[in-house]
């Protein structure tokens, strides 16, 4: 059997192929821009055996598995092969970051092999496309308020600009800017990495992007890409700080020029993280995806 490898950017189109096998899957972890992008922090591998594909990370030194591409016929094979290997490698076996249909799936193919609990923490927040262009009722006062403050000073300054990758350097110097202001910046190297990677990688990504200049200069980024049909992803988002009202601003600007043909725009997860939470809550999510982790029942605690 061929072995697990890192995630390569030539794999894209392989491994595109595999990720379709369940085209309307939600979950944000499952595109090959963010496999590839936090291949490097959370040392991401895949193996293609032609029957099946498995996913696998090791951060920090700790195995999960996630989701196993595989027909019907052939999920029970592809389990078996992914236990086989983390007992080999003398590794307790994990799933993470599963979908509750997925969670569904595994439960109806092998009954009472798994046992599930939910890992909140991996929720993705997912919006109605126009909420987020439109900001009408009173839930969304604060931000028109953020976008007027930003429209008073900046309004003849500033412009919004479709992401080319010409702008990689300046974007990178919004993150930086953005990253010197964190108490602790050395422990996020890694999401620096996958924020390098999106931004000179976006044309073989084929991701999408959005830019705000003010003054002619780079201010604020994102970007994303289509997920399923009727949902975009939106894997990064950063301004610069001295003008926190842009946060509200690029992102009903991307929404609004990137993605105002979609029903759902999918903004990941908050990790755990207590700011994050509230910044995303405060976009009133209109429904969240589950995710959920998989031991085998007889090692669950």
């Amino acid at each position: 059997m061929a072995s697990f490898e890192p995630i390569a950017l030539g794999d894209r189109e392989r491994l595109s192929r595999r990720l379709r096998m369940f085209p309307d899957n939600e979950a944000s972890e499952y595109t090959f821009t963010n496999l590839y992008i936090w291949e490097g922090a959370e040392n991401i591998e895949w193996l293609d055996t032609g029957d099946f594909m498995l996913l696998r990370t090791w951060p920090k030194g700790i195995l999960h598995y996630l989701m196993a591409f595989a027909e019907d016929d052939k999920l029970e094979e592809a389990l078996e092969t992914a236990i086989r290997t983390a007992k080999a490698d003398g590794r307790r076996f994990s799933m993470h970051s599963l979908p509750a249909w997925y969670c569904d799936k595994l439960r109806a193919r092998l009954p009472g092999r798994f046992h599930f609990e939910r890992e909140a923490r991996l929720d993705d927040y997912v919006y109605h496309t126009r909420d987020l262009i439109e900001l009408t009722g009173k839930k969304y006062q604060s931000k028109r308020n953020h976008i007027n403050r930003f429209m008073s000073v900046y309004g003849r300054r500033y412009e919004y600009r479709t992401y080319d990758p010409a702008m990689a350097d300046d974007c990178m110097e919004v993150y930086d800017s953005w990253l010197s202001t964190h108490e602790d910046p050395e422990s996020l190297q890694s999401e620096r990495e996958s924020v390098r990677r999106a931004l000179y990688h976006a044309k073989e990504l084929d991701t999408v992007g959005g830019v705000i200049l003010v003054d002619g200069r780079p201010e604020a980024f994102s970007i994303g890409e289509r997920l399923t049909g009727d949902m975009a992803v939106i894997h990064i988002e950063k301004a610069n700080l001295r003008i926190p009202e842009l946060f509200s601003l690029i992102n009903r600007e991307f929404s609004s020029h990137a993605f105002a043909d979609l029903l759902w725009i999918n903004r990941e997860e908050d990790m755990g993280d207590e700011g994050l939470r509230r910044s995303k809550q405060s976009y009133n999510p209109a429904r969240m995806i589950e995710k959920y982790h998989a031991v085998l029942a007889e090692e669950a605690d």
